[in-house]
């Protein structure tokens, strides 16, 4: 069930031009193995690290599985500059940041310093995670009683440090969202995933930029 989602992906999108089809089975293998052993990401580094990919190219073929029908969820944080703080990773939530008329600004649950989205742009890092749909395919799969979903169903929506567990979890580094913007582009130029695009709307100043000439009729 869930190979024949992640197939269907690849043969309904130009990522069937792009990549050769045994990446699919790959990324079937690498995201089982990463929950078998542990990792609460799914790491788009450590993908290209395995099967001999660019990191560009890499975090492209994520992009194919991030969106509505896909199985990869986007979650975007910063890490707070204090040194003091403990758990230094401050969750962005991705619904607030699309709704108007909301002040856009983060918040260090420990040491109560704030941020501007706008302005921290270039600091905000990507996890990877699987969507609901794509766990239960998995839970399915394997008859597991524990969901990685309902372990992360619990945590605070908006901001949310990591637990220690989840922390050696991690590896190979997250990447940032400029990164994951640049790949969000097919041979056509236009955005692979409508998340990514939507969340580029929302905080990249490139984006706001364009949509301020445009609504003034500039070029």
């Amino acid at each position: 069930m869930f190979y024949e989602k992640l197939n269907n992906i690849y043969r309904n999108t130009d990522c069937s031009k792009l990549f050769p089809e045994t990446l699919v089975h790959n990324l079937e293998l690498f995201v089982k193995n990463s929950l078998n052993a542990g990792y609460s990401f799914i790491n788009p580094y450590r993908f290209a690290f395995e099967f001999n990919l660019s990191t560009r190219d890499s975090l492209k073929f994520f992009m194919y599985f991030t969106d509505t029908d896909g199985i990869f969820n986007i979650s975007l944080f910063i890490e707070c500059s204090t040194p003091a703080c403990v758990s230094q990773q401050i969750f962005i939530n991705n619904q607030l940041l699309q709704e108007e008329g909301v002040d856009h600004i983060l918040f260090c649950q420990e040491c109560d310093k704030d941020y501007e989205i706008e302005e921290i742009f270039p600091y905000i890092k990507t996890y990877f995670t699987l969507n609901p749909d794509a766990d239960k395919l998995l839970h399915k799969e394997n008859n597991d009683p524990n969901s990685t979903y309902e372990t992360f169903k619990g945590l605070p929506d908006n901001l949310k440090p990591l637990s220690p567990s989840s922390l050696a979890s991690i590896d190979g580094g997250a990447p940032t969202l400029e990164e994951v913007i640049e790949s969000n582009v097919n041979a056509a130029g236009e955005p692979i995933s409508s998340e990514v695009a939507r969340i580029e709307a929302t905080i990249s100043p490139t984006s706001k930029l364009t949509q301020l000439i445009k609504g003034r009729g500039l070029k």
